[in-house]
């Protein structure tokens, strides 16, 4: 163990130990020389050579001092490093709990369109902050499972509690089961009639449910869910853009898509907020 110990020392400083070295036979050789070296007119006594070696110690100590300093200050920059990666790291797993817990509150065929709003933007605001906490993060182990963990609950519960919920759960406390009944006739109609592909009917049926109960939702209810307008295209970009572009998702989710995956959230915006009818996809 000895053994190992001063060789690991001597490793640690082996620049420092062959200076001293050096010097030491520098000063020894200059010793035995002295003669000539006086012949050439040098004066070199003893004491000289003694304070050149006092010197030579001098430089040696400080600079064995500096490098453990700086070997020192590198070791504690590096801990501080990790330490604030495991912080970030730490701080992003409690943003996808939260986020967890929230999307598990959805009850998809019994939540209405102020609380489905409610909790789009704590969502929101959820996934920014991880978004700023991920781009935060280096390239590692860290990044990659919490990549991991924030892919599964994208493909998990927000696809299956968002993507499922019931269009006739938005709206049945402002409409009648009749005016219900004659929605559901109107979107078959629709269907029929312009042969939707499949991957997009849920979207067209919801959508044009809206169509037909339009004028029953109260006009107080309307302009609150307008002035929420940001709230869908902040979904888009925190949920199906950035993390595509910070390497969350590995291809660009087009309208199409999203139409697919939140076919009663997107039928929903389309119909606060365009007076047009949406292309067809």
């Amino acid at each position: 163990m000895k053994t190992d110990a001063s060789k690991s020392w001597f490793k640690r400083h082996e620049k420092t130990v062959a200076f001293s070295i050096s010097a030491v036979f520098l000063i020894i050789g200059l010793y035995f020389e002295r003669d000539n070296i006086k012949q050439i007119g040098i004066p070199l006594s003893f004491n000289d050579l003694v304070q050149a070696l006092g010197q030579f110690a001098t430089v040696g100590a400080f600079w064995l001092g500096f490098s453990q300093l700086r070997k020192s200050n590198v070791k504690d920059a590096e801990q501080r490093r990790k330490e604030h990666q495991e912080f970030i790291y730490k701080a992003a797993e409690t943003r996808l709990a939260k986020m967890l817990t929230e999307l598990q509150t959805v009850e998809s065929d019994s939540i209405t369109i102020p609380k489905l709003l409610d909790c789009l933007e704590r969502l929101i605001g959820q996934q920014n902050d991880f978004l700023q906490l991920h781009s935060e993060l280096e390239h590692g182990i860290h990044k990659q499972q919490i990549t991991a963990a924030w892919q599964e609950i994208f493909y998990g519960e927000f696809r299956t509690r968002l993507g499922s919920i019931n269009v006739y759960s938005l709206i049945g406390s402002y409409v009648t089961p009749d005016t219900i009944t004659a929605a559901r006739i109107y979107a078959a109609d629709q269907q029929q009639t312009n042969r939707y592909p499949d991957e997009t009917r849920l979207f067209w049926e919801y959508f044009h449910i809206f169509e037909v109960v339009d004028e029953r939702i109260p006009s107080a209810l309307i302009r609150d869910f307008l002035r929420r307008q940001g709230t869908f295209t902040l979904l888009r970009i925190y949920f199906f853009i950035n993390p595509t572009a910070n390497g969350l998702q590995e291809y660009n989710v087009v309208s199409s898509d999203i139409k697919e995956i939140l076919p009663a959230i997107t039928a929903l915006e389309f119909w606060l907020f365009n007076t047009d009818e949406p292309e067809e996809s």
